[in-house]
């Protein structure tokens, strides 16, 4: 594990600053060509300054699937300092008596393998499912 995150640090090291990136699921319906119509989820990353953004579509939203999405934007976009991202049940268990998250641990361990901070955004904030109108507009 050590060498894994002495690894990402050495590629954070030549970078700019990166701007956070917002991290997102949303949920589209795919027609066949035979007429059949199927529900695939859309992982999305956007970021607020650029405008940069990346998607990908996966059979569900499994937390396996989100660290995948998660690479392939970074690898794409860049390693940001700080992701944000809603209060998803593969990122965060709960919230302790002071407010602060509890990560689900695998989640944790992914976070601090690459070298990024999760930041979540406060339920129902504007900004917050932005990446998710970029799946939204996609029918």
């Amino acid at each position: 594990e050590s060498s894994a995150r002495d690894d990402s640090r050495r590629l954070l090291q030549d970078r700019e600053i990166i701007w956070p990136r917002q991290m997102d699921w949303g949920f589209v319906n795919v027609e066949c060509v035979d007429g059949t119509v199927f529900q695939t989820a859309c992982f999305a990353m956007i970021c607020h300054h650029c405008g940069q953004r990346y998607i990908e579509f996966f059979p569900n939203a499994k937390q396996e699937n989100l660290f995948i999405g998660m690479i392939h934007a970074f690898l794409y976009m860049g390693i940001p300092e700080r992701a944000l991202t809603d209060n998803m049940k593969s990122v965060v268990i709960r919230r302790d008596s002071d407010g602060h998250p509890i990560w689900q641990h695998d989640y944790e361990v992914f976070m601090r393998t690459v070298g990024f901070e999760t930041r979540l955004c406060r339920p129902r904030h504007d900004r917050c499912g932005a990446a998710l109108l970029l799946c939204g507009g996609m029918r």
